[in-house]
């Protein structure tokens, strides 16, 4: 197990689930929206670990982090469709668990899913944006 298939897994969910709603923003790959046009940012922010389970030479980590969901609606348009779009963003994982077998990584893994808080962020720039957070776990035998 390891970050790069925990990315993987959440990001497949997101790019499947999503579809053609609006363009992603993917962490660390060129982007330059288009104004006027709709689009989220999607990153992935790991947080802390700790030890869950002890067991002999082996030990369960609880690893967490937060799925961060930036939603741009274009200005004066009203709040409506970028609520709409969270709303979307917030279901994909609301309480979802994935797992390897939704994609193609070779790793054993589950992340367990909490419920997204939504917040409004306000104008930035040329967009109005709104924050989809939403928690989640893995555990990891080291």
């Amino acid at each position: 197990m390891s970050f790069k298939y925990e990315a993987q897994l959440i990001e497949e969910k997101f790019n499947t689930a999503w579809g053609n709603t609006t363009p992603i923003e993917w962490d660390n790959v060129d982007y330059n929206p288009t104004a006027g046009t709709s689009y989220v940012k999607f990153t992935i922010v790991n947080g802390n670990s700790t030890i869950a389970g002890i067991g002999g030479s082996s030990n369960m980590h609880r690893i967490r982090g937060l799925i961060s969901i930036n939603v741009f609606t274009a200005l004066n348009t009203g709040s409506r469709s970028g609520r709409e779009l969270v709303d979307q963003a917030a279901a994909i994982f609301r309480e979802a668990q994935i797992s390897n077998s939704d994609s193609s990584s070779a790793e054993d893994m589950t992340i367990f899913c909490g419920a997204g808080n939504i917040t409004r962020i306000g104008k930035v720039e040329d967009w109005f944006v709104y924050n989809v957070t939403v928690p989640f776990y893995r555990n990891e035998i080291f």
